[in-house]
């Protein structure tokens, strides 16, 4: 009897024993989780916001009104060997146009933009003629005189800040008339005014554009007397307003 309580004894010491005992297996794994360390998460880094690229050419495209509403002129009607000089007025209406340009520098201090504009018809309505003698006036009947014009232009820039620049330029005109027998040259003139950058992309102008030119004619009056006229000036300046979207 006490033979098979020792024995029991043992054999439950030795169970425990072993339950304590650290296998090999358990002693790898102790081994690597002492040596595996956690890194703190690292902060995803902001964007910083990047400036806008500056090109060095932009294309412009504008929409544009021009208020021009009269033309000028002055020159001399001969009759049969009498010259009469004049002066006149022509009255007209204003006309939307389409601009095209390339612009250098648009974000520098001193730039350049060329380009080219055209403006739909005008209709011309009356007239008035001023001799050394006698006034006249009277409004075209029938077919109307109607005006197109087509221009090439080139402008300075002067950028005052990022919104605000003036410009001042040159253009070469080609007036071409409608339902007259008028023979017009190529005009010649300038432009000057003003912009206001809304972003840097969309802009709008103010410019006071002069044109001038000279024209002439040759036909028969109502009474059967040959003339010839020759304006030797044709001015026809005015205030135009765009819209212009850069590329």
């Amino acid at each position: 009897m006490k033979k098979c309580l020792v024995l029991l004894l043992v054999m439950f010491s030795f169970h425990a024993f072993s339950q304590e005992m650290p296998t090999e297996e358990d002693s790898e794994i102790e081994a690597l989780e002492s040596e595996a360390v956690v890194e703190p998460e690292k902060p995803t880094p902001r964007r910083s916001a990047q400036p806008a690229e500056k090109r060095k050419f932009r294309i412009g495209l504008a929409a544009y009104y021009s208020l021009a509403d009269k033309f000028e002129s002055s020159g001399s009607l001969t009759t049969q060997g009498t010259v009469v000089s004049y002066s006149g007025e022509d009255k007209t209406n204003g006309a939307a146009g389409v601009a095209l340009s390339v612009i250098s520098g648009a974000d520098q201090p001193i730039g350049f933009e060329g380009g080219i504009s055209y403006e739909f018809d005008r209709t011309v309505d009356s007239f008035t003629l001023s001799t050394s003698g006698a006034n006249f006036s009277g409004n075209y009947t029938g077919s109307k005189p109607k005006v197109k014009l087509m221009s090439v232009f080139g402008n300075a820039r002067f950028q005052v800040n990022s919104a605000v620049y003036f410009l001042a330029g040159l253009n070469i005109t080609k007036v071409s008339l409608a339902n007259s027998e008028l023979s017009v040259s190529t005009g010649y003139g300038g432009q000057a005014g003003a912009g206001f950058q809304v972003t840097r992309d969309l802009g709008l102008e103010a410019q006071y554009r002069m044109i001038q030119a000279k024209a002439s004619s040759a036909g028969i009056l109502s009474n059967g007397k040959s003339y010839t006229q020759d304006i030797d000036r044709l001015e026809f300046n005015g205030l135009s307003f765009l819209v212009k979207y850069m590329f």
